[in-house]
């Protein structure tokens, strides 16, 4: 019963289910390219390449690696990558966005749980988008 070995805040709770919140991550934790964040969102680790002649699916590891057909300022190539992301997976751009990384390559994007699309939907769409032309 003694268990006092509690020094962060937030540790101790019995949640039935994993955190999907940003830096909760130890260092034996692999990063998943997708996951589910409580809401049912479906969240993707992207790592863009802006630049590139055309935008494509290039892998999919432990992030999602994207090339975005727009130069990396003024959010041009945010803005495409939102759209293009949208457009692999069949969704309107507003079910699409940012949760992280506006400013760097590494990003997080939310898939909202409004287009009822499961991970394991949305990592076969991303897998079937890698190579097309």
């Amino acid at each position: 019963m003694s268990r006092n070995k509690s020094k962060s805040a937030g540790s101790t709770g019995a949640s039935g289910g994993s955190k999907s919140t940003l830096g909760c991550a130890e260092s034996n934790d692999v990063p998943q390219a997708l996951s589910v964040n409580q809401l049912g969102d479906v969240v993707l680790r992207i790592h863009a390449k802006p630049g590139a002649k055309r935008s494509a699916v290039l892998g999919v590891t432990d992030e999602v690696s994207v090339a975005i057909a727009a130069p990396p300022r003024d959010g041009e190539a945010n803005q495409e990558l939102i759209e293009f992301i949208a457009s692999v997976l069949g969704l309107k751009k507003g079910q699409v966005s940012f949760d992280a990384g506006a400013r760097s390559r590494s990003k997080i994007i939310v898939i909202d749980s409004s287009s009822k699309m499961s991970k394991d939907q949305v990592r076969d769409k991303l897998q079937n988008a890698i190579g097309e032309k």
